[in-house]
């Protein structure tokens, strides 16, 4: 088999390793003439390879991609996008959503180029579930957002129409997580950082619970899973939680669950000596595709400064890894596909110099052959594809594309194939976006995804 890029599933970690590069800091080009540089948030738009990846921020009234080449930002959103909410979701499309205001869920479907404008209420925070039990008709997870009490969730790729309201949060909700199966909790849980501390939810979101141990005087700010070989639930949960019962010079906390999200205990306090920034009140935690646990500390008391610190024992221990970094305030933390850490910030975006966490170069294991399977190229494409099928036999088989929504859109082909053969059809005039290429045989069944662009 030939070896590819692969990121190190997490499920398939026994113990948490941690990438032992040094981590240093640069801050990408500014907005020109804009007093403020306040970046609300940051995520990464899939291209072919990583390298071929977006970066997009969300910037006062705008959208906007990092061009590579130029070094530049570039204006993706030519109407008000004023948000504070984005999501790429798994369908490739760019869901932003703001509390209040002009903008309230808008999304795009062509990487930017069109939008289209309220197809949802206000939104102030976006999420993608995992979970098998929650993946739609499209065979994309569910999107949950909120209206500051209760939750709205998309099956279809956040569409305008697809969105449902779901049960009230127990508090202003900031941020979403979840625990995946495991022998203790089958479907997995929900979990919603609200301004009253930590609710979870059994059900897909229709209705929360408050967790034991972390609900009253505080706020739910971020969550990370940790798997561990052995657990009862998989592994064990963080969060991030201010907490204002040690409201001292921290209350920038770190809580654990060992029962997926039902109770939680404080197991650390984030030391602003340590870290070189005073009065610490958030811990935004995220985990890397090779188990490394890192943390973006913030304060808002005063002028707004930030840090960023690393654990490499599961949380029990934090040092800074701000080598570099101007010390601002930060809004969002992610990891890009090329190893990178990147965050939004008080004063524009920066990311890290290099590599910060593994990417680990694997070859696919052997398994044995598949009765149907499918193989699209080019992709991207803007025109002609050539869809090639592997039978394990001839038979019937029909090929089909359905598009982000799962509409049918083309059947490229219906009656006798046989190993090997060649379909072709062309994408012309087809809306920017992501498809999907299914066969369907009385042997099994397939699936390719295609991106069109222009």
């Amino acid at each position: 088999m030939i070896a590819r890029r692969l990121l190190v599933s997490l499920l398939a970690l026994a113990a948490l390793p941690v990438s032992a590069q040094g981590v240093s800091w640069e801050q990408l080009p500014l907005i020109p003439f804009q007093a403020s540089q306040r970046s609300y948030g940051v995520a990464m738009l899939p291209g072919p390879t990583p390298a071929q990846d977006s970066l997009l921020q969300i910037f006062s009234a705008s959208v906007r991609r990092f061009d590579e080449g130029a070094g530049e930002w570039i204006n993706i959103c030519y109407v008000s996008c004023g948000a504070q909410s984005i999501l790429v979701t798994e369908a490739g499309s760019i869901l932003i959503g703001a509390p209040a205001g002009p903008t309230d869920t808008d999304r795009s479907i062509d990487r930017g180029a069109t939008w289209e404008r309220n197809v949802n209420y206000d939104t102030a925070t976006l999420f993608q579930s995992s979970l098998p039990v929650l993946r739609g008709p499209t065979g994309h997870g569910a999107l949950f957002g909120d209206n500051g009490q209760a939750a709205y969730r998309s099956l279809e790729d956040g569409a305008a129409g697809t969105w449902e309201t779901l049960g009230v949060l127990g508090g202003i909700p900031v941020t979403y997580g979840e625990v995946p199966p495991s022998a203790a909790l089958p479907e997995g849980r929900l979990l919603a950082g609200v301004r009253n501390g930590i609710t979870t939810s059994n059900d897909g979101g229709q209705t929360w619970t408050p967790a034991t141990g972390a609900y009253g005087p505080l706020q739910g700010d971020s969550f990370a899973f940790l798997p561990l070989a052995g657990h009862p639930y998989g592994g064990a949960v963080l969060a991030g939680v201010e907490d204002l019962t040690v409201n001292r010079d921290s209350s920038a906390t770190l809580y654990r669950s060992d029962d997926g999200g039902a109770s939680w205990r404080r197991v650390l306090r984030f030391s602003p000596s340590a870290m070189g920034v005073g009065n610490l009140t958030t811990a935004r935690l995220l985990v890397t595709p090779d188990g490394g646990l890192w943390a973006a500390l913030t304060s808002t008391r005063g002028v707004d400064e930030g840090a960023f610190a690393r654990s490499v024992d599961g949380g029990a221990t934090w040092a800074s890894v701000s080598d570099g970094y101007g010390l601002y305030g930060v809004q969002q933390l992610i990891a890009s596909r090329d190893g990178r850490l990147v965050a939004a910030t008080d004063e524009g975006v920066w990311r890290t110099t290099g590599p910060a966490w593994v990417v680990a170069e694997e070859t696919e294991p052997a398994t044995p052959p598949a009765s149907v399977a499918v193989s699209v190229w080019p992709n991207p494409t803007g025109g002609a594809v050539t869809v090639g099928l592997s039978l394990a036999e001839p038979e019937v088989v029909r090929v089909s594309v359905v598009d982000a929504l799962g509409r049918e859109v083309a059947v490229v082909h219906e009656g006798a194939a046989s190993d090997g053969q060649r379909l072709t059809m062309d994408t012309a005039g087809w809306p920017v976006g992501a498809y999907t290429i299914r066969v369907v045989t009385e042997a099994g069944q397939a699936s390719a995804g295609l991106m069109v662009v222009r």
